[in-house]
Parts: structure tokens; C-alpha cells; sequence
């Protein structure tokens, strides 16, 4: 949506703007249309570890912001059906966006980057997927949210990552309803537990009001 600075005319219509601490502007990047859609993305300017990034909502990239400029480090390609590039830059009603999301895989502008990986999320009308980016190899994983398998129970702790962590790795949490429902579940038989014992001796201390569980993880070479 383009916004109006009567204070600073300088920097209307810009999606970045970097500036001093004194709030004098050093660059102006994504200017708006004038007429153009009121659709955003969450979060598109984040921090991990020391470096900042920033994705335009409803492009197919991420940039990293580095003092006055911008390096794009990441292009998104699709074999078919893609969200079609640089949309935001034409005038496009609220109505017309609508139209190519409900036709076209888009980036949803979720995304997490670590020193070794980077993590993805996609919408279409019907389904959302995501994609784990191995930044050294360019191997990727894609898939459609997450498969139990009995030979893995650990699973039961992994959520989709929401941070990045030390040391290269991720973070998510697990709310202690869930787990509490768990335990639950295994005590009365639904459920074989298959967890370590330290994990199950955590879970079964866990109170239904009690705060989020933090999970830390990290990746495989892939």
C-alpha cells in the first residue's frame, strides 16, 4: 500500500528505506505504484545472526542488505505454474493480486537463512509446502508439510523452524498443550512412545498451562 510521509517526502511510496540514526535516509529501494494492491507479507525485513535480509512482498527474492546496498542472493524459478516476476512493480488492483494468487504458486515471504541453510515457505489455493535450501551443495528438499515415520519418533518434537539459533542450527517451539496431550495419549495405550528417555522425562513433567517448549535442531548435510 503506498504510503504518504508529509514529514519526510523524500521517502514516500518506498517499501526500504536504510537510514542513519539520525533518520536521514542513505537509500530508498521497492518504490510502490501509485495504484497498486494493499496486500503484504509477514515479516519481510529480518535479522539472523549479523546479517539483515529483506524480501519484497510478492517477488520471487531475498536480498541482503549490506550498509547502502542491496546484493539479491536468492532468485526463486518455477518449472510451471510460478507467481509471475516483478508484479509488484506494475499497478495492480487488490482484486488482480487475488486472482494470480488463486492461480499461481507464490512465495508466502516466510523464510529463515542460517550460515549452511535456508528454509522456505510456498502457498497456492490449496496447499502450502516448503523447501530446505543446503546453501553449500544448492541441494534442496521440497515437500508438503511433515511425514511420522516409525522409525524416526523423534519427529513428534519437530515443528516447521521459526528462528535461527547458535551454531548453525534452528529453532521452533511446541505448545505444552500438545505435549501434554501426547503424554496422554501414550499413558492410556493410543501411543507407543518411542522417545529418548531424557525427552520423555521432560514431557512427562510438562503441565497444560505451562510455557512453550524451544526446540533446537540442526540439519544434515544434504
Amino acid at each position: 500500500m503506498v504510503q504518504k510521509n508529509e514529514n519526510i517526502p523524500l521517502v514516500a511510496s518506498y517499501r526500504l528505506i536504510v537510514a542513519d540514526t539520525n533518520s536521514i535516509p542513505l537509500g530508498l529501494a521497492f518504490k510502490t505504484p501509485e495504484n497498486s494492491f494493499v496486500y503484504a507479507t509477514t515479516r519481510p525485513l529480518r535479522k539472523f545472526n549479523k546479517s539483515i535480509y529483506y524480501h519484497q512482498p510478492f517477488s520471487n527474492g531475498i536480498w541482503k542488505v549490506e550498509h547502502n546496498s542491496l546484493i539479491p542472493i536468492i532468485k526463486f524459478e518455477f518449472e510451471k505454474n510460478g507467481f509471475p516476476d516483478e508484479v509488484w512493480k506494475q499497478q495492480i488492483s487488490t482484486k488482480e493480486l487475488r486472482s494470480l494468487k488463486d492461480k499461481h504458486v507464490h512465495f508466502s515471504g516466510d523464510f529463515l537463512i542460517s550460515d549452511n541453510f535456508g528454509f522456505f515457505k510456498f502457498y497456492s489455493s490449496s496447499e502450502v509446502s516448503s523447501i530446505i535450501l543446503n546453501l553449500e551443495s544448492q541441494n534442496l528438499i521440497y515437500g508438503r508439510g511433515l511425514k511420522y515415520t516409525n522409525d524416526n519418533p523423534s519427529m513428534i518434537l519437530y515443528r516447521e523452524p521459526i528462528g535461527v539459533g547458535e551454531n548453525n542450527s534452528f529453532v521452533t517451539k511446541i505448545d505444552a498443550i500438545e505435549l501434554f496431550h501426547y503424554r496422554q495419549a501414550v499413558e492410556d495405550g493410543t501411543f507407543k512412545n518411542g522417545l529418548k528417555s531424557e525427552y520423555w522425562e521432560i514431557i512427562k513433567s510438562i503441565k497444560e498451562t505451562d510455557n512453550p517448549l524451544i526446540v533446537t535442531y540442526k540439519l544434515k548435510d544434504f
